[in-house]
């Protein structure tokens, strides 16, 4: 099953991208560095894994999925909601607009493609200048004829964001869609 491991999680980053480099790993870790996130959300956080790894590098998390994530129950540096990220979107606006410093929103719940396109747009107007939001399992509905990358990408330099790149990494191997909010005015 492609992914990795970590700890007592596993990761699914992409169905076609199986992690025999650490590269997954590797990228958050690299992302926490760039970025130095206030907080790290995590919207259909499945076991909690990228939640885990974020408070072990010292990024507090918010994880939130419908499901119960019983690895995540006492985890240090991890708050976890049971909860519908879509339905209760404005109350996790509302949190990120508290923060101090900038966060990194993964958009990392099911669905399928129509699904991803709302959870992006849905909160991608409600972050700042500076705030990352990653989009996953998008590599996944490019690959497979979906028209996400189309659809998404001018939507989100409508709302003000650029396509966000790290030297290393093709986040698109990885599932991902990256934009990193750079005017407000939008």
């Amino acid at each position: 099953m492609p992914g990795c491991e970590y700890k007592q999680f596993r990761i699914m980053q992409a169905t076609t991208y199986e992690d025999k480099y650490g590269k997954v790993l590797a990228f958050y870790r690299d992302l926490a560095a760039l970025v130095r996130p206030a907080r790290f959300y995590d919207l259909g956080c499945w076991q909690g894994g990228i939640s885990a790894l974020m408070a072990d590098l010292g990024v507090p998390a918010v994880a939130v999925d419908m499901d119960p994530a019983p690895l995540l129950e006492g985890y240090p540096g991890v708050e976890f909601h049971r909860d519908d990220y879509m339905g209760s979107a404005d109350k996790y606006l509302m949190m990120i607009a508290d923060e101090t410093g900038p966060v990194v929103v993964l958009c990392d719940g099911g669905g399928g493609e129509e699904a991803k396109l709302e959870q992006a747009l849905r909160y991608a107007p409600g972050l700042r200048v500076g705030d990352v939001l990653l989009t996953h399992d998008f590599g996944e509905v490019a690959e497979s004829g979906g028209t996400t990358p189309a659809r998404l990408y001018p939507a989100m330099a409508a709302l003000g964001y650029d396509r966000l790149e790290m030297d290393g990494y093709d986040p698109l191997l990885m599932g991902l869609s990256m934009h990193v909010r750079v005017r407000a005015d939008a």
